[in-house]
Parts: structure tokens; C-alpha cells; sequence
């Protein structure tokens, strides 16, 4: 029988960003997927304008409804959380789930910002309400700007030695007791993915492909956690959603709209997973 994973992120109208990229991997994968939007959103925030609506209302009622109905999940794969309220909701969720499976993995890819800035609309509330869901996540993959927002350390930095980005990890380790891999990390000039586990905080260092897509987090967190829950280690999981992304990137390099994501579904058709 197929693992339920649940998606708690935005769903974005216009573009492979989201749940609209989550969905095609993880079911590609061999994986039954669930959602809870939090958010609907036109298009990307990066485009010069966009609308957004939140669905605290929803979320509240539909969680009652399946906790009434005792359905449960297998992973809760969680990402973009606009309030604070939205967290209170996602926490019962999660203690709910985690009472009728002791098991249940939980990830947050807490989505807010980029190349050392939030992005256009976010600000302190969202970083509030992430910081508080890191606290029930067992692994969180924020990108390098993400994390120090998180941690309130080294914010507007872009490169780091190798000492500041383990202390980077360290403290979010120890602030939300929780395992760590931050990706898009700059040491020195050297790209790098960084894994803190209990055993270890480890650099694995990759040539990066010179093109910014929008997306690549969400397909990143993805694969990330559908190769978790295949029973393969942190690090290594890591390191195999790192190259998905990487060699995905590279076949769509020339796509001239960056913004709107990777259309991802044909790709994974070519794919052996």
C-alpha cells in the first residue's frame, strides 16, 4: 500500500511553485498525496504583481472534519504558513497524526525569501509563524537566506566560512531541536548543501548551474522527502534531491521565463524511480 503524504503550502495558480510542483514528483515517486492549501496565490511573487488569498478558515474547519473522520497521513510535507494562527492549526494537525501514528515524518521547507532578502509582500509575521512550526518539524530545508532569518544570525551575508555556516545549523539545531539540511549555501566560493543530523553537520559541495529558477526549493523538498521516507539517511537523501534539481535545471536552462517554474511532468516521464 502507497504512503499518504499530505502538502501544507500555497497553491499557486500560474506556474510550477507550490504544491503544483510537489504533486508531479511525489506521485511519480510511488506516492499517495493529500493537500492543504494555505494559501492561493495567482503567480509568483517575483512578477510585478499578484494576489493572494488565505485560507486560515478553511484549514481550521477542514482539519476538524478529518480529525472527526480519523484520517491520517504518513508524512506531512509542510511550506509556505502566512500567520501564526496558521501554525496553531498545522500543530494540531500534527499531534493528531503523530497520536495515530507514532511514525509520521514531518518536514518544513519554510518558504519566505531569497538571496538574503524576504520576498515582496512577506515580512516579520511569516518568520514568526515559521519559526514556531520548526519547533514540531523533525527536518527543515530552508534555503541559506531562510535560514538565518530563522536563526536571526548572519542576515545580508552571501558567502560564509565553513565555521559560520556550521554555527548557522548549530543554532537552528538547538533552537528548534530539530535536524537540518540548508541548501544554496556560498562557502567561500564554493556552492554547498549542509546537513545537521544527531550523528553529524556535514558541507557537500556541488558546481553549481549558473540559472535561477523559481520552484527548485519545492521540487527540492519533494524529492528530498520522498527519499526519506524510502529509508535512505539525511545526508544521502540530500544529497540525491540536490542532483534532481541540478540536472533538472540544466535540461531547462533555456526556458525563458524563469519565474513561472519548470514544467516538470515530462521529465519525470523520462525518469527510472
Amino acid at each position: 500500500m502507497s504512503k499518504k503524504i499530505l502538502l501544507v503550502t500555497d497553491s499557486v495558480s500560474y506556474g510550477k511553485l507550490g504544491m503544483s510542483a510537489q504533486v508531479p514528483v511525489l506521485s511519480r515517486m510511488g506516492y499517495d498525496v493529500y493537500n492543504l492549501p494555505t494559501a492561493l496565490v495567482s503567480n509568483n511573487f517575483g512578477y510585478p504583481d499578484y494576489e493572494m488569498l488565505l485560507t486560515t478558515a478553511y484549514m481550521k474547519r477542514s482539519v476538524e472534519i478529518w480529525q472527526a473522520q480519523g484520517f491520517s497521513f504518513d508524512a506531512i510535507s509542510i511550506g509556505f504558513v502566512a500567520t501564526g494562527e496558521q501554525a496553531g492549526i498545522i500543530r494540531d494537525l500534527v499531534e493528531f497524526n503523530k497520536k495515530k501514528n507514532p511514525d509520521l515524518i514531518v518536514t518544513l521547507d519554510p518558504i519566505m525569501g531569497d538571496d538574503g532578502q524576504l520576498y515582496h509582500g512577506l515580512g516579520e509575521e511569516n518568520v514568526n509563524a515559521l519559526q514556531s512550526v520548526c519547533k514540531f518539524a523533525d527536518v527543515i530545508t530552508p534555503n541559506f537566506t531562510e535560514a538565518c532569518f530563522l536563526a536571526d544570525m548572519l542576515k545580508g551575508k552571501t558567502s560564509v566560512s565553513e565555521d559560520e555556516a556550521k554555527s548557522l545549523a548549530e543554532k537552528l539545531h538547538n533552537d528548534f531541536s530539530t535536524e537540518c539540511v540548508i541548501t544554496s549555501t556560498k562557502v567561500g566560493n564554493k556552492n554547498a548543501i549542509e546537513t545537521y543530523t544527531k550523528d553529524a553537520c556535514e558541507l557537500s559541495f556541488y558546481e553549481e548551474v549558473p540559472v535561477a529558477f523559481s520552484g527548485t526549493g519545492d521540487f527540492f523538498s519533494a524529492y528530498f522527502l520522498g527519499t526519506l521516507l524510502k529509508g535512505v539517511p539525511i545526508v544521502k537523501a540530500a544529497e540525491e534531491a540536490g542532483k534532481f534539481v541540478k540536472d533538472l535545471v540544466a535540461k531547462y536552462a533555456g526556458q525563458e521565463d524563469k519565474l513561472v517554474g519548470i514544467a516538470v511532468e515530462e521529465y519525470l516521464q523520462e525518469m527510472n524511480m
